[in-house]
């Protein structure tokens, strides 16, 4: 599945930087898609969309379960270390990538619920591991197998989130 698709629909969970970074990045890649952001607070949502013309809708946390598209996207800390309902089986259901990219726990409940549906996941834990590699190929220039530093970031992550 490819993303520069203008019929794909990613739908995104939070308005915070992480989400401002995301679209910063689909906006430079010139991905053809549709954003719609679901937050707590309204009023950073519309700064995004104001800023970025493929972000078409925003609505309120509260109205999750309207959510539907190609892409789900968690940029919060919802479910991280607890185990958090928000987000039912039934809208995980509507879509064919899931990412969380929550740290302090691989295995939320978003991607324990994900994997069980047969979605292609990603995790915060991944992300980690990605970003590892991008600034240690800058700095040494030398190429670093993503397996051996995903390894690495688990055992740390394990360690450090107790």
């Amino acid at each position: 599945m490819s993303l520069t698709q203008p019929t794909k629909k990613i739908i995104i969970v939070g308005a915070g930087n992480v989400a401002k970074a995301l679209l910063f990045e689909i906006n430079k890649a010139k991905i053809g898609c549709e954003v719609e952001i679901y937050n707590r607070t309204l009023v950073k949502a519309e700064a995004l969309k104001d800023t970025f013309n493929f972000v078409k809708t925003v609505k309120s946390l509260s109205n999750i379960s309207e959510a539907q598209g190609d892409v789900f996207v968690n940029l919060t800390h919802i479910g991280g270390r607890v185990t958090n309902e928000i987000f039912p089986e039934v809208v995980i259901n509507r879509f064919e990538h899931v990412v969380d990219v929550t740290f302090e726990n691989e295995q939320t409940d978003l991607i324990k619920k994900s994997l069980k549906l047969g979605k292609k996941i990603a995790t915060g834990w991944d992300m980690f591991a990605y970003q590892a590699q991008v600034c240690i190929e800058g700095i040494l220039n030398k190429t670093v197998e993503y397996d051996v530093l995903k390894k690495h970031v688990v055992a740390g992550l394990s360690e450090t989130i107790k």
